[in-house]
């Protein structure tokens, strides 16, 4: 089994992980948008934090440096099935998502917020699964993004994430994917943002399951969402991927760059 670890990290458990999130959310701008958004939903509801921004915070907690936070993924549950999350924020301050939710500009804040109700997470429709936090857990797409901060209960639920993040590794946490295309794009977005090194099965993916109308697709949504400069690091990212002889000699060459 090829080594993968990596030397000089600082020890994060999910404690104290989670001291660090609460401590995050309790910003002035930051409290004072979850409260107005607490007003926008039934009392009953449960808003659960996931991925980025606690990734993003055990990375910096971790290894030191800290990927830039620009929003906050916040997932909704018990909210009744006729709940429609458009209707209840101001038209101008919001717009819809890919996810099947909206994002939301508080005033003030400093961060955009991606609301998205588990019932209508496109992830969970798809498959046909229940709205609950097991499933959601099961169908996040890589294992560093497996961390939930539920907001009410102030509790961090962590899977294999602070593991991976320990060893600066963009793992597969399912195999059931939404799209070969979202999987590309989000395999490669997030190793251009946190500078993991691919695990031997994303490599493997990349390189066997990802055609050329699937690279023509990413290299499109790239330029459009990240801009041309970003779009060109990413798919030079690829080319390394795909000339690498196989998975030891990717691993020399990502760590020599």
């Amino acid at each position: 089994m090829t080594d993968t670890s990596y030397p000089g990290s600082t020890p994060l458990d999910r404690a104290g992980l989670e001291k660090r999130v609460t401590l995050f959310l309790s910003q002035p701008t930051v409290d004072a948008a979850l409260r107005e958004l607490d007003h926008h939903l039934p009392p009953a509801a449960a808003v659960y934090l996931v991925g980025g921004a606690i990734r993003n915070l055990a990375i910096d907690a971790i290894h030191g440096y800290r990927p830039e936070i620009r929003d906050l993924d916040l997932f909704i549950n018990r909210v009744g099935k006729d709940t429609v999350l458009s209707e209840r924020f101001p038209a101008d301050r919001f717009e819809t998502t890919d996810l099947g939710g909206i994002r939301w500009r508080p005033e003030g804040c400093g961060y955009d917020m991606d609301l998205c109700l588990m019932k209508d997470f496109v992830v969970l429709v798809k498959l046909r699964l229940s709205p609950t936090l097991d499933h959601l857990l099961e169908t996040l797409d890589f294992t560093m993004n497996t961390l939930v901060y539920d907001l009410k209960r102030k509790h961090l639920y962590e899977r294999n994430a602070l593991s991976d993040i320990r060893r600066r590794l963009l793992e597969f946490n399912t195999r059931t994917f939404y799209t070969r295309l979202a999987t590309c794009y989000r395999a490669l977005l997030l190793r251009h943002k946190t500078g993991f090194i691919f695990s031997e099965d994303v490599f493997r993916f990349l390189r066997s399951e990802v055609d050329i109308d699937t690279l023509i697709e990413a290299r499109r949504l790239f330029r459009g969402r990240q801009g041309k400069a970003v779009a060109e690091a990413l798919l030079e990212y690829y080319d390394r991927v795909c000339t690498s002889h196989d998975y030891d000699d990717y691993l020399r060459r990502h760590r020599k760059s």
